[in-house]
C-alpha cells in the first residue's frame, strides 16, 4: 500500500468551533446538537448532546455549523485527541477541531487516521508546561501519511467492522438498561406488586406499609474518585466525567459500585461490577447493603442530577447533595427479591461490556498496523 505525506489541511475544509453567548438562555435548548468535551466521546458517532442550540443560538455560530459526516476532533484539556463523527448537523464548542472531506477521502478512513493523530497530539501536549491545546493553524499543517480512496476504504472497512459490533453492543445494552428501569418505575413507582396491600401515606405520597423516606447515605458510602492518569495502559478500565476512558495496568477498586461525575455530564451514572480505576473527575459510590447497590442505580438514572448542579459555568455536584438525596427504602426482603430479578439483566449487561472493551483494546492494536499498511497487501 503506498502512501503519500500531507498535511490534515489537505484532507479537506478544517473548522474550529464556537460557543454562542451563555448570557442568552435564548440560544441554547434547541434542535441543533452542541458538541463538548463534556459529552461522552467514547464512541465511533457523536453522541445525544446535553446541550442543543436554537436557531438564534446558530445564527451567532453560523459558519460553525458541521455537515453530517464530519470528523470531529477535542484539541484542549485533558480530553485532548478525543475523535467523533458526526451524524447530523452539528455545532462543536471551541475545544473542537473538524475536518469535513473533499470527496478525495473516505469518511470513516479520515475518522481512524484521526485517532491515531489524537494519540499524538495527546502526548505532544504533554510535553508543554502549558495548559494542552492545539490551535488550528498547528492542527491544519500537521503531517500525516494516506493512501489512495480505494485502500483507504479497505483500511476502513476492517476497523468499521469492529465499531459496528461495538455499537450493536451499545444498543443491546441501551435495550437492557430500558428493561431494568421498567421494573424499577413498576416496583418503586407505581408500586404495581404491592397493591393489594396497605398503604401509608409520607412526604412523598402514598407509600406501601412497612417503607419509609430515607437518605441515599443509608444505603451507599459516597466517595471522590482519584486522579490515576499517569498509569501506563494495561487491561483495567479507567473512568472518567465522560465515560470510559481507557485501560491502566491494574485495579484500584473491585466489585460493585455506582460512578456518579462530580464534573460535567452529570447525569452520566455507571453501573460497574469488576476491577476498575476511577480519575478525579468522579465520585465512586461503594455498596453498604449487599443489595440495595442496582436500586440505587436504577434511582439515580430515574433522576435529574444535572438540575441539582451546585456549580456554577461547569455543572458540578458534591457530596452532601448525594448523601442527602431522598428516596425509598423498603423491607430488606423487598430489595433482595427486585436485586434477584434484575441481576440477570445486569449480568447480561455486564457481559456485552466486557466483549465491546475486548472489541476497543483489539481495535486500538491494529489501527496504527493498518494505518502504516503493514497489515494491507
Amino acid at each position: 500500500m503506498e502512501l503519500k505525506r500531507i498535511h490534515i489541511g489537505d484532507i479537506g475544509r478544517i473548522v474550529t468551533g464556537k460557543t454562542p453567548r451563555t448570557s442568552v438562555a435564548e440560544n441554547y435548548g434547541g434542535d441543533i446538537p452542541f458538541l463538548t468535551p463534556s459529552d461522552d466521546l467514547t464512541n465511533k458517532y457523536a453522541p445525544k448532546t446535553a446541550k442543543t442550540l436554537t436557531s438564534k443560538g446558530l445564527s451567532e455560530v453560523k459558519n460553525c455549523l458541521l455537515p453530517k459526516n464530519t470528523i470531529c476532533v477535542s484539541c484542549i484539556g485533558s480530553d485532548l485527541g478525543k475523535v467523533v463523527l458526526t451524524e447530523e448537523e452539528t455545532v462543536t464548542n471551541q475545544q473542537f477541531n473538524s475536518i469535513v472531506p473533499s470527496d478525495d477521502f473516505d469518511t470513516d478512513f479520515v475518522y481512524y487516521l484521526m485517532m491515531v493523530v489524537g494519540h499524538q497530539l495527546n502526548f505532544l501536549s504533554k510535553t508543554s508546561t502549558a495548559v494542552p491545546i492545539i490551535n488550528k493553524s498547528f492542527f491544519s499543517a500537521f503531517e500525516v501519511l494516506v493512501p489512495a480512496k480505494e485502500d483507504q476504504k479497505r483500511v476502513a472497512a476492517v476497523l468499521s467492522s469492529i465499531d459496528n459490533k461495538i455499537a450493536l453492543n451499545n444498543r443491546i445494552n441501551h435495550n437492557l438498561e430500558e428493561q431494568a428501569k421498567a421494573l424499577y418505575k413498576s416496583w418503586f413507582v407505581d408500586f404495581e406488586p404491592f397493591k393489594d396491600g396497605m398503604f401509608i401515606d409520607s412526604e412523598m405520597g402514598l407509600i406501601p406499609e412497612g417503607w419509609r423516606v430515607g437518605k441515599m447515605s443509608e444505603l451507599l458510602e459516597v466517595r471522590y474518585g482519584k486522579d490515576h492518569l499517569a498509569l501506563k495502559d494495561g487491561t483495567t478500565p479507567v473512568y472518567g466525567s465522560g465515560g470510559f476512558m481507557r485501560y491502566a495496568e491494574r485495579a484500584l477498586y473491585v466489585g460493585e459500585s455506582v460512578l456518579i461525575p462530580r464534573k460535567g455530564t452529570l447525569n452520566n451514572v455507571m453501573y460497574v461490577n469488576s476491577a476498575f480505576w476511577t480519575v478525579d473527575t468522579m465520585f465512586y459510590t461503594v455498596e453498604r447493603a449487599s443489595n440495595a447497590i442496582k436500586y440505587c442505580h436504577l434511582f439515580l438514572r430515574t433522576q435529574d442530577l444535572a438540575s441539582m448542579n451546585a456549580g456554577s459555568a461547569v455543572p458540578s455536584m458534591t457530596t452532601d447533595i448525594l448523601n442527602n438525596l431522598l428516596l425509598l427504602i423498603p423491607p430488606y426482603h423487598v430489595l433482595d427479591a427486585f436485586n434477584r430479578i434484575v441481576s440477570s439483566i445486569y449480568k447480561a449487561r455486564s457481559q456485552s461490556e466486557k466483549e465491546s472493551n475486548y472489541l476497543s483494546k483489539s481495535r486500538d492494536t491494529i489501527l496504527p498496523q493498518l494505518m502504516s499498511g503493514a497489515l494491507i497487501n
